[in-house]
């Protein structure tokens, strides 16, 4: 490989021009070689060798001998009559499709620098191309319960919270970690669990205990908007046709029947709101150190329709509900509320017994794309006269 056509000795030349290193911060490695692919002699462009990466997918494309490490690097001027063979490796919930251009299989692509050219290789994800994430209900027949879906791009890998009643209608919750998507991506499958862990006002993640799990739970979308539920928890199983929770135009269609509309604690929000930023929706956590509860952040509108996964004083999952808020500036608030109902397992669930109370207030500070302080205060119920504040980040599974 020619002198000027490495990016190691690209650099040197750089910094040793510079006479002090200063350029080593400002250009990147990836600058570098770019910018040494592209040098070299009289030569140039007429032994190029280049990569396209197409498709829904993401993966890498590197070449022996080194050079192209596409993403980064996707040209690169190769000696004359070198053979270069490129090999493609898919990310993590893609998979390589195939070459073209120059091309074809999904094997090896080997090629000889005598011309310049530009070969295509090609990553489809192994998920659906339509994202079901956010909350989902039956309705208001059955008001009170329903499923926060959170689904990731790249794979279509879902992280699933079943937000339910107990045999005492107070709230629980069960986790879905995880599943596999049948042929067409149209059925989601995978087992459930209810958590234990440590309580919310002296949280430690040491204490989290999944435990083997308590049954299994099916979705199958008929549409961006329509699924069908199916579960068998303890035995016990039942089918529930689903909808996508939209925001309400009035109290009477909207979750918990409290309209998923503007309704901030604090009056000057009302005469300052603003739309909700696009990058809050998702599930957030405190990583490790807070592993085991977690908030699900549906926007909608200017608003968003938030639950908080949590855990109650004797270490048994609960819920809060953040139905509607409002922003300022880069802080939403929103009053939390506490829901007790019929009990939902093995019954015929009776929304007619929902309430749903105030218990206190909530706050998140948008500090930055993937970065929100949370904040807590509980005006009533065991945690009164609790606040607490804790950075979260959002959840990748």
């Amino acid at each position: 490989m020619q002198a000027a056509n490495n990016p190691d000795t690209l650099s040197s030349a750089l910094n040793s021009a510079s006479a002090m290193g200063f350029l080593n911060p400002l250009v990147s490695r990836e600058d570098i070689g770019n910018i040494a692919a592209y040098l070299a002699d009289t030569r140039l462009n007429q032994t190029v060798t280049g990569v396209r990466i197409q498709g829904s997918g993401v993966g890498n494309v590197a070449s022996s001998p080194d050079g192209i490490n596409c993403g980064a690097i996707c040209v690169w001027n190769f000696l004359p009559n070198t053979s270069v063979v490129l090999r493609a490796t898919p990310r993590l919930g893609s998979t390589f499709i195939g070459w073209s251009d120059g091309c074809t299989g999904t094997s090896e692509c080997r090629l000889t620098s005598s011309q310049a050219q530009t070969v295509t290789a090609r990553f489809e994800r192994n998920g659906p191309l339509r994202d079901y994430s956010g909350m989902w209900w039956v309705g208001p027949s059955e008001n009170g319960w329903g499923i926060a879906i959170n689904q990731r791009a790249e794979s279509g890998q879902q992280f699933n919270k079943l937000y339910v009643y107990d045999d005492q209608g107070q709230p629980t919750w069960y986790l879905m970690q995880g599943g596999e998507w049948s042929d067409g991506f149209s059925v989601y499958r995978g087992p459930l669990y209810r958590p234990r862990s440590a309580s919310l006002d002296r949280y430690d993640a040491t204490q989290l205990q999944l435990g083997a799990a308590v049954g299994e739970m099916t979705l199958r979308y008929v549409d961006a908007n329509r699924a069908e539920l199916s579960y068998r928890i303890s035995g016990i199983s039942a089918t529930k046709t689903l909808i996508r929770q939209l925001a309400g135009s009035s109290s009477a269609d909207a979750p918990f029947g409290l309209e998923v509309r503007w309704r901030s604690p604090c009056q000057y929000c009302r005469d300052n709101r603003a739309a909700a930023p696009a990058q809050v929706g998702g599930l957030w956590w405190g990583e490790r150190a807070e592993d085991g509860w977690s908030v699900s952040i549906a926007p909608q509108r200017a608003s968003f329709f938030g639950i908080w996964f949590t855990f109650a004083l004797d270490g048994n999952p609960t819920w809060y509900v953040m139905p509607s808020g409002g922003w300022l500036d880069n802080r939403y608030s929103a009053t939390m509320f506490r829901a007790q109902s019929s009990p939902w397992l093995g019954v015929t669930y009776d929304a007619a017994k929902l309430i749903v109370a105030p218990i206190g207030s909530v706050w998140f500070d948008l500090e930055a794309d993937s970065a929100l302080r949370f904040t807590y205060r509980f005006d009533t119920g065991v945690f009164t006269n609790l606040a607490q504040s804790k950075s979260l980040s959002r959840r990748r599974f």
